[in-house]
């Protein structure tokens, strides 16, 4: 199970994140759950605008990536709140799906570039 990943939230946010992101997940505003090889999760998360989420499962650790303009330090509110229903138990509301591991790492990896654009976008239209 990935829940362990996510057992330092509090050192990778800051304390407004930290709780913006249990408001949401809390409020049911993550939603549109997506796991492929227990290793990519993705979700909705609902806030003021509805941003795609997407956590990788590393060996030690996790990264995690957001469509929102949010640039500062550690994970940003959505981020949090994802993290969050992995890690109280709601992988088992996942859509589940097993791929070859070459295929899910590129389709997770061009999403991942999407949402880097996404960002990049929101930053440079200020």
């Amino acid at each position: 199970m990935a829940s362990e990943y996510f057992n330092n939230l509090e050192q990778k946010t800051t304390n407004s994140n930290l709780e913006r992101g249990k408001s949401y997940h809390g409020s049911n505003a993550v939603s549109g759950y997506r796991c492929v090889n227990k290793r990519y999760y993705s979700a909705r998360v609902r806030g003021q605008n509805t941003y795609r989420v997407m956590i990788e499962i590393g060996r030690n650790d996790f990264k995690a990536w957001c469509a929102c303009p949010y640039d500062s330090r550690g994970l940003c509110k959505h981020e949090v709140a994802l993290a969050l229903a992995i890690r109280s138990g709601h992988e088992r509301i996942f859509e589940h799906s097993e791929q070859k591991p070459g295929r899910a790492a590129l389709i997770h990896r061009l999403k991942i570039m999407g949402l880097f654009l996404q960002h990049l976008w929101y930053k440079w239209r200020g």
